[in-house]
């Protein structure tokens, strides 16, 4: 009886899962077909950097996706004001409100919906495609090099 529990556990958790990519770089159709063919359901494209800026490559990496793959969600790597890695890099960050304000007026300027959103593309900027959510990716960035690895690892 134990063991008709585990399988069938072991089923439903392999039933539930779903291979995904998030990509911080432009990609284009023909990248997302490959990563289809890879049994790639859904995908997650940054829309905002932590520069303190929308990500410009967002848009057209959106409805590239959209071209073959239904669930497409964003995220957000927001700036954070006073992080080591804002100071490091001299930024100025807005608020938490503005930026998410000014990413979702980015997207929909292009065409690109938010589900539950007030902020939507409009008949001047007709519907393309249709986020999901927007995900939140806080984080303080700590950049390192293989230099900076231990030489000896355990």
């Amino acid at each position: 009886m134990v063991l008709l529990l585990v399988l069938l556990a072991c089923m439903v958790t392999l039933g539930l899962s779903a291979i995904g990519f998030d990509l911080s770089v432009e990609s284009n159709e023909d990248d997302w077909a490959c990563l289809k063919e890879a049994d790639a359901s859904f995908a997650m494209v940054r829309v905002y950097r932590n520069l303190g800026q929308v990500d410009r490559n967002s848009t057209n990496s959106i409805l590239a996706a959209a071209s073959v793959i239904d669930n497409i969600d964003g995220y957000m790597f927001p700036c954070i004001q006073n992080s080591p890695y804002a100071q490091s890099q001299n930024l100025t960050c807005d608020d938490a409100a503005t930026q998410v304000t000014k990413t979702l007026t980015y997207l929909a300027q292009a065409g690109i919906g938010v589900t539950g959103s007030s902020v939507q593309p409009t008949p001047y900027f007709p519907l393309r495609a249709t986020l999901g959510r927007i995900w939140i990716d806080v984080e303080d960035e700590v950049r390192m090099s293989v230099s900076d690895l231990p030489r000896s690892l355990p």
